[in-house]
């Protein structure tokens, strides 16, 4: 405990149903930051968690050389979108 103190960081219990305490020496402020890092970066493009009442924003691009199947397909992919 003294040595955590004297380095400034934080003991975060490891294993719960242990009989002896694992804990480890970690900066609890730069875990939690790469927890949600590791959270967001899994998601897919949603950026971590959104407060309630915002709407999301989804972009849709469309080239100048598109073919017009391709084009039909996004156009059809921007309808359902919209339609939830």
């Amino acid at each position: 405990i003294e040595r955590s103190q004297t380095l400034g960081v934080d003991l975060i219990e490891v294993s719960l149903d242990q009989d002896i305490p694992v804990v480890r020496a970690a900066d609890l402020n730069k875990l939690r930051y790469e927890q949600k890092s590791k959270k967001s970066s899994k998601g897919g493009g949603g950026g971590g968690t959104t407060a309630p009442g915002t709407k999301q924003k989804k972009e849709f691009k469309f080239k100048a050389g598109i073919d017009d199947n391709d084009l039909r397909r996004k156009v059809e992919n921007v309808m359902k979108y919209l339609a939830k």
